[in-house]
């Protein structure tokens, strides 16, 4: 006879079992397998089904009150596998696998490059996300870089370029494994007082052959291109990014022509043209995606990446607890702000200087809306 699970109300009153169905513990209900789910499990020495240590929701044999044997747990418990218990907090050297439910040791550099040579043939053809203790690191083929693939997972991408083959000659392979480590100790920041933004993420890469070989990078002489993933950060106004970026206009660059050259048109909605300083400090968002070492090169609005390119010797491995950003980009942290405060500036806010722009001065949409024009041509009578 079967029937559900529940002790309280079922007396099957059976003397017996029929085959793969057993007998709970110390009553005469048969079940089969299936009440292994529900908290029991099958001992080898009298074949009943016998209930786990209450912490448990699934446990291995031998489940007593000393020794759990827990295989997982409930909601709000983690499983923690030295001693196959169910605990409410991971001790400190241990990381939430929330996918698993339960506590996993924090992973190192050391731990990890023993993880890869143990299972280095699983990398073919396959993309792998490892958690490490203060990184996360993408490893996966050089056939398999699709930097949308290596994106979709919040990860920066690496496209190695024309460094893949100089690999590839100098050792004289086919393919190999590449492991980009991104740091996750240094969070992004912004600076409410300059309005300053720093992604402050920084990646290095090791790579190896198949038969476990660590390659060096550094024979590479060609610049590689890091792509720092920005689909998520809160902190950006990536949309009016986006609507400029179709005018040529790169609001995180701040030596692109529009926050430079006055001249340089600007197609606003309501026709009026902007002065510089007010491009500078309401426009231009002062952000740093890249890492020391490298230079920022654009935005990659269909990937919803910042593109990096880098220095192979910025990019090898050494230690990923001191790789904080020393500098910032020179290129992308002008304070323009600070400009505002200079006498020279005040006069700018005039915009006169549009009278030697010719390429706007005939265009007359733009002089008709133009204040800093007019307020020119008053203060010449005055």
């Amino acid at each position: 006879m079967k029937s559900e699970l529940n002790e309280q109300k079922v007396n099957q009153n059976c003397l017996e079992c029929i085959d793969e169905y057993h007998f709970i513990y110390n009553t005469t209900n048969c079940f089969n397998d299936s009440i292994l789910e529900k908290g029991y499990y099958l001992s080898s020495i009298d074949s009943k089904y016998h209930k786990c240590n209450n912490q448990c929701r699934t446990c291995k044999e031998n489940s007593t009150y000393g020794n759990p044997n827990c295989i997982s747990c409930f909601n709000g418990t983690f499983l923690f596998t030295l001693n196959n218990s169910c605990i409410n907090a991971c001790p400190s050297n241990y990381e939430i696998n929330k996918e698993e439910n339960m506590c996993m040791k924090k992973l190192d550099k050391t731990s990890l490059t023993e993880l890869i040579l143990n299972n280095i043939s699983s990398f073919v053809n396959s993309s792998n996300v490892i958690n490490g203790s203060d990184f996360i690191a993408v490893v996966f083929d050089i056939e398999n870089t699709n930097p949308k693939e290596q994106l979709k997972n919040g990860i920066s991408a690496i496209d190695l370029g024309n460094c893949t083959n100089t690999i590839k000659d100098y050792y004289k392979i086919d393919n190999f494994i590449i492991v980009n480590l991104e740091s996750k100790n240094n969070k992004s920041e912004k600076n409410e007082n300059d309005k300053s933004f720093d992604l402050g993420k920084t990646n290095q890469i090791e790579l190896y052959d198949y038969s476990g070989k660590r390659l060096n990078l550094s024979i590479c002489k060609e610049d590689i291109k890091i792509m720092k993933y920005i689909g998520d950060v809160e902190e950006l106004n990536i949309e009016s990014a986006k609507d400029l970026s179709e005018q040529g206009i790169d609001v995180f660059n701040a030596s692109d022509k529009f926050f430079n050259d006055l001249c340089h048109y600007y197609d606003n909605k309501d026709g009026k043209d902007i002065i510089l300083n007010d491009r500078r400090t309401d426009i231009y968002q002062n952000a740093t995606f890249c890492q020391s070492g490298c230079v920022y090169d654009g935005m990659d609005y269909e990937l919803m990446a910042a593109n990096c390119i880098c220095y192979t010797n910025v990019l090898q491995i050494n230690d990923l607890n001191n790789t904080k950003e020393e500098e910032k980009g020179k290129s992308q942290k002008i304070n323009f702000g600070n400009l505002k405060k200079s006498f020279i500036s005040n006069i700018f806010d005039f915009n006169y200087e549009v009278i030697f722009c010719y390429n706007l001065v005939i265009n007359l949409k733009i002089m008709k809306a133009n204040i800093g024009f007019y307020s020119m041509i008053i203060m010449l009578f005055l």
